[in-house]
């Protein structure tokens, strides 16, 4: 889900977004870029630890997780690691999994879900 932004500049700031995604995935990136609009997109960390992979979104966490933390909200997607692994992905109310997941389906391509 690659994304190019070109912005043209004659006198008029004219910008041309080009995706290679369409239908109901360019719905859901529409979705969360609405989403998130004006906030702090979360910083992407990855744990492999004790045969599981945890995703979170903040150093804060990554820390919670390293010295033998729980995650308080998670969403677990089972056998979606590369070699089969459970992946936990960080939630919350405003719906970080959803970004967290996205982007670890970008960074590992060749797992299907």
């Amino acid at each position: 889900m690659k994304c190019l932004a070109l912005a043209l500049s004659a006198g008029l700031m004219v910008s041309v977004v080009v995706c290679n995604y369409s239908g109901p995935e360019h719905a859901k990136q529409m979705e969360l870029d609405a989403k998130w609009a004006g906030k702090v997109k979360p910083t992407y960390i990855e744990i492999p630890k004790d045969g599981k992979i945890y995703v979170v979104g903040s150093q804060k966490t990554a820390d919670l997780i390293n010295s033998g933390g729980k995650l308080s909200q998670k969403v677990a997607a089972f056998g979606y690691g590369p070699n089969g692994e459970t992946v936990y992905f960080e939630a919350n109310k405003d719906g970080i999994e959803d970004l967290l997941m996205k982007e670890y389906a970008q960074k590992h391509p060749d797992v299907k879900a």
